[in-house]
């Protein structure tokens, strides 16, 4: 897990996308020659599907299912973590901090 000074350093992009992905999340994100980053999705049947992770400091849908997560983990508040940092992040990258800020938290 990263540090809460790496977490609040990062911009949005790959590297929180990827964190993202792996800590929050929970999915596998492997380095392949070929494809790169990827990061896996399950499907409906519980199938591997693997893609570019997904853009979720980037684009508030996809952040959207970091916090429908972030809920289902007890995290009542997540609805509004939209607003972490008043202002100083767009409101994915928020998102995405503060997520995984309550996974460091946890883990501590």
């Amino acid at each position: 897990m990263v540090t809460k000074e790496e977490i609040l350093a990062m911009k949005s992009g790959m590297e929180l996308n990827i964190s993202v992905a792996k800590y929050v999340m929970g999915h596998d994100v492997v380095s392949d020659e070929l494809m790169g980053q990827t990061e896996r999705l399950l499907d409906d049947d519980g199938g591997s599907i693997w893609s570019t992770p997904l853009p979720y400091s980037e684009e508030i849908s996809a952040a959207l299912t970091v916090v429908a997560e972030m809920i289902k983990r007890g995290y009542r508040d997540a609805a509004s973590w939209k607003d972490y940092g008043n202002g100083t992040y767009a409101p994915a990258e928020a998102i995405c901090k503060r997520a995984l800020l309550a996974m460091l938290k946890k883990e501590v």
